[in-house]
């Protein structure tokens, strides 16, 4: 190795210089392993024995700190290679001893020798490791320790060598007397250390902080590497062998504890802490790992306890490297073998000390406070490096900042070596428009913290830059995209998660099931929804409100018949195709008979009516119910549920006997539940399930067709008479009188078309089938237009409440902006709208029944570009009176070529106000209503 740089060979002559360890401890422990032996051929008793044990660490403690002095003074490789060697002459003088006495000059001179190890490895590391290896070096030293203890067993009684008890002495000190000219050859280009002039750190205050700490870490560390056979064997009733069957296990993890913790010192150095802070954070999360051995008393097998007292161990053994590694980094090379020697001193006077204590504890309480003991004693030596600031070296000491508020609340990230400051790190995990949003939202809600943005480029930056800040709040977008920059996130403060969905609803989260069904897409308003016969407790439940409230309209006359109208919504104001007809109807149904209208409202106790009450005799309004249960959860398709009210039952039965209407006619399905005399089926809804699931093809899709099948089939089979809107829903349920939708022809007039390339699309998003229309539009047919058409704009009216039931129905909070298409939501009079439009856009992908929107634009005499299911059951012709297009690629091309051809527009627009005119009159429409109901009287 002559000439190469020490650098870089560092571990393997580190590794070269603890072996000298286990050769120490397999001094040591060869002894006990023989025992029985020596005891049986000098005819020692116990006491004698324990004399033996006395002779050695007497002057092991009492040598500890003059053998660090002589250390610094003569230098490393002339100490160690002097101590080793007589030790090991120690160790081979045992095996040639005649009686009690010599022995007991043996063990005394291999106690004063060995003092000399554990300073030295100190000084070793000091010299052959950078500054935040340190704690890895003692972790080295650990694991030699360990080698060394459980290797002498095996060399004295397992392995068959030659030779008697003796020989085995002889074994181990010969292995010592090779080792020195090993490391006088392996670490013979170490680098010069100024050896100690100067006075020992003895005023130091610092260097008793540290002796003080190892004393209170050494307590639990002495108790269960001397006790831990006799607690397995005292507490469960095993015999000695088989209590040392688990026995040999806490110093396995001992060893691997303190690899750990040295790594993990180590890499918060290289993150940029400085070493004795990094250390003090390691003892502090290894003392509170070590509290688990406040549950060794409910142990309930040894193999239990001897998992606790391991990981108790891997603790303390954690603790203890980085503790060692203090005096490393605080006193300076030339008298680490000093400062190391202190704490091994005070190991030693401490292990003699609480001996006999411990013993006396264990034969009048038992081992219950001996095991409280051994978990508490790791704390409060953390603590103490703590509270006595002068742990830290002055330089680091004024990095620690100080909460503003001071004292004990800020107490434990003190003790983590945090600082007060907290800070939020939101990581751009989604879209960027989106992800830009959330940025901003957060920054408004927690203006006062520190903000960090993270993304996939900047994170190893960020990740050093946050190092010394609280994680107060980490804020994530959830997504299919960007996995591993979310898992960092994770990983960073996994109970910090402030979550958000493409919609920007955010959660914070949990363990449980709220936070699943979050991050499983679920919207923020039915993630607590829970079936009824859910067995813990709910957090949203359903509200069925009672009472009704009854609104007088227009006088009765006697001469006229008396009927009823049970509408799922008060049909004013005119926001969507449903309330148009019901309107109209109303008013044609009031030129015969007076009408009763029976209504659920929203919200508002007194919602406008209009002109209701001119040709309505009586208004009923009931709130509607708010059914807050999983759409899984019932049999029934969830609609039903959304209607049924106890409350509508009791004013349909008291008004039947009070205004004595004579038949109930039903509109929608979703009320079928309701006994009435006509159901009026606005669209065949298990059509319209059935063609969102052919598209979605998802179980809940399919289930939701198949409830709304069941349900629809039996309640058209219910009613006496079913009214329909077109022949083609007629035929799928195979009964029902086709009572078609209609244009009020008075109010729409035809108004000639101002030359232009203007688009308009109207469709309540209160039906999700608009919304998926407009989705359709906008996202697979206007790209194919944009560029092509510069000036060409579009109007969408979505109705009232739009933005609400966008989120509802899709999975981003607003529809993606455009400067050419406005949206409106509820516009009182839309005529003016479809003056100034050129065409009328009907995208529909799902529909059933009949649309009122594309006979309003008839009236209006302008021209549809629709797909087939938006114009289905009107009779309209393609090229005639309506131009349909059933691929993205084909509506364009209409869109386009009507837009190209305004007489070919004219020609359409003129024959579709033709036909509204002959079939859509909502006067001729209301006759047939009337001689339906005249039907269902008699």
């Amino acid at each position: 190795m002559s000439g190469i740089p020490v650098s870089r060979y560092r571990w393997f002559i580190l590794a070269v210089f603890v072996l000298s360890t286990t050769i120490s401890y397999l001094d040591r422990q060869i002894l006990a392993a023989l025992a029985p032996t020596i005891q049986s051929e000098f005819s020692l008793n116990d006491a004698q024995y324990g004399l033996l044990l006395t002779a050695f660490s007497i002057p092991y403690a009492l040598m500890a700190p003059f053998a660090g002095l002589w250390i610094d003074r003569i230098g490393l490789n002339r100490a160690i290679a002097i101590a080793v060697a007589v030790w090991s002459c120690a160790g081979i003088a045992t095996g040639l001893t005649s009686g009690l006495a010599s022995l007991i000059v043996c063990r005394a001179l291999l106690g004063v020798a060995e003092a000399a190890g554990i300073p030295a490895v100190g000084k070793a590391i000091v010299i052959y490791t950078k500054a935040g290896e340190r704690a890895v070096g003692h972790a080295m030293n650990q694991a030699a320790v360990t080698v060394g203890w459980m290797f002498a067993p095996l060399l004295a009684t397992g392995l068959a060598l030659p030779g008697t008890w003796r020989t085995r002495f002889i074994i181990t000190g010969t292995l010592g007397l090779l080792w020195v000219p090993l490391w006088l050859f392996t670490g013979r280009n170490a680098p010069d250390v100024p050896r100690s002039l100067a006075a020992a750190p003895f005023r130091d205050r610092r260097l008793w902080i540290f002796a003080g700490a190892n004393c209170l870490n050494g307590i639990p560390y002495s108790i269960w590497s001397n006790w831990t056979t006799k607690y397995l064997v005292t507490v469960f009733g095993l015999s000695t062998a088989a209590a040392n069957t688990f026995a040999w296990i806490p110093p396995v993890f001992a060893m691997l504890g303190g690899f750990v913790c040295g790594w993990a010192s180590m890499r918060l150095v290289r993150r940029g802490v400085a070493p004795p802070l990094a250390r003090y954070r390691v003892c502090a999360v290894a003392a509170l790992v070590a509290l688990a051995g406040l549950a060794l008393p409910l142990a309930p097998s040894p193999l239990w306890a001897a998992a606790g007292i391991s990981l108790s161990m891997g603790a303390i053994a954690g603790l203890s490297v980085n503790l060692y590694a203090l005096p490393l980094d605080t006193f300076d090379a030339a008298r680490a073998a000093f400062a190391i020697s202190i704490l091994v001193a005070s190991y030693g006077g401490v292990q003699a000390v609480i001996s006999g204590p411990i013993g006396w504890v264990r034969d009048h309480y038992g081992y219950l406070p001996i095991t409280l003991l051994a978990a508490v004693m790791p704390l409060l030596s953390a603590a103490l490096l703590r509270l006595g600031s002068a742990g830290l070296p002055s330089d680091i000491r004024s990095t620690q900042v100080e909460s503003p508020a001071g004292g004990r609340r800020h107490f434990l990230w003190r003790l983590l070596g945090k600082g007060p400051e907290i800070a939020v790190v939101t990581f751009r995990t989604g879209p960027e428009d989106l992800c830009r949003r959330m940025v901003e939202e957060v920054r408004a809600l927690v203006p006062e913290h520190k903000h960090f943005v993270a993304t996939e480029e900047n994170w190893p930056q960020i990740r050093r830059e946050i190092a010394p800040y609280r994680i107060g709040l980490v804020p994530v977008m959830l997504g299919t995209t960007h996995k591993q920059l979310r898992r960092a996130a994770y990983r960073l403060a996994p109970h910090k998660i402030l979550a958000y969905n493409s919609r920007l609803e955010r959660h914070h989260l949990r363990p449980g099931l709220p936070s699943l069904l979050f991050a499983r897409g679920v919207p923020l308003d039915r993630i607590y929804l829970r079936p009824r016969w859910w067995p813990f407790p709910r957090r949203d439940r359903s509200v069925v409100p009672e009472g009704h409230i009854a609104i007088e309209g227009r006088r009765c006359d006697s001469a006229r018949r008396r009927v009823a109208v049970l509408s799922p919504y008060l049909p004013y104001p005119l926001s969507h195709g449903g309330a148009v007809r019901i309107y109209h109807l109303l008013r044609e149904i009031a030129r015969e008979f007076d009408v009763e209208l029976f209504a659920f409202r929203e919200g508002d106790p007194h919602p406008a009516l209009g002109d209701l009450p001119e040709f309505c005799a009586r208004i009923v309004l009931v709130e509607k119910p708010r059914y807050r249960e999983p759409r899984w959860s019932t049999l029934l398709p969830p609609e039903v549920h959304e209607y049924r009210s106890p409350a509508m039952r009791r004013a349909l039965a008291e008004e039947k006997r009070a205004f004595g209407y004579e038949a109930l006619q039903v509109e929608y399905t979703q009320l079928a539940e309701y006994p009435g005399d006509i159901l009026v089926e606005h669209d065949v809804t298990f059509d319209l399930f059935r063609q969102i699931a052919r598209r979605a093809r998802t179980l809940a899709s399919a289930l939701n067709a198949r409830r709304w099948h069941r349900f629809e089939t039996a309640a058209v089979r219910r009613f006496p008479r079913v009214v329909v809107m077109s022949p083609k829903d007629a035929e799928m349920l195979g009964a029902g009188t086709v009572l078609e939708n209609g244009v009020d022809l008075d109010r729409f007039r035809p108004e000639p078309e101002t030359p232009g390339q203007r688009l308009l699309f109207i469709g309540s998003f209160r039906h999700f089938p608009n919304i998926a229309a407009y989705r359709y539009f906008a996202e697979r047919v206007w790209p194919l237009l944009r560029d092509k058409f510069p000036e060409m704009t579009v109007t969408v009216v979505c109705g009232p409440d739009w933005l609400t039931y966008w989120r509802a129905f899709t999975d981003s909070p607003e529809p993606a902006p455009d400067a050419r298409i406005r949206l409106h939501g509820f516009v009182a009079d839309v005529r003016p709208l479809y003056v100034e439009a050129n065409l009328v856009l009907v995208p529909t992908t799902v529909s059933a029944g009949t649309n009122v929107k594309v006979l309003e634009a008839m009236a209006m005499r302008r021209a549809v570009v629709s797909t087939p299911s938006g114009c289905a059951g009107l009779g309209l012709l393609h090229g005639h009176s309506v131009w349909e297009a059933d691929t993205p690629e084909a509506f364009a091309a209409g869109i386009a070529t009507l837009i190209a051809d305004p007489e070919r527009r004219e020609q359409i627009a003129e024959a579709a106000l033709l036909h509204a005119r002959r079939n859509f009159d909502w006067r001729a429409i209301g006759e047939k209503q009337r001689e339906i109901l005249r039907g269902a009287i008699h």
